[in-house]
């Protein structure tokens, strides 16, 4: 277990890197570790409340319609039948 003052650098460094990806488009190579470090540190919470916090102030976007027609009811892409383009 890594001590706060440990954690505190990972999580700067994450931040860094999320940072540079969201102004750039690229990434900084020691920011994915750090998240990964987070994510077992905390036992996947670290993840769970990032997200939440990230999309708190966005706006609801509902799903476009071209994708809607492809998914069952639980939201899920359901398997495609590649025996169908075989008798073709």
């Amino acid at each position: 277990m890594s001590s706060l003052r440990d954690n505190m650098r990972t999580f700067e460094t994450f931040w860094n890197g999320f940072r540079h990806f969201e102004e750039t488009g690229g990434h900084l190579p020691d920011a994915y570790p750090a998240m990964r470090k987070l994510f077992v540190e905390s036992n996947g919470r670290f993840n769970d409340v990032f997200h939440f916090l990230y999309n708190f102030n966005k706006p609801y976007r509902p799903m476009p319609q071209g994708v809607a027609p492809f998914l069952n009811l639980r939201g899920v892409m359901p398997p495609i039948d590649w025996t169908l383009n075989l008798l073709n």
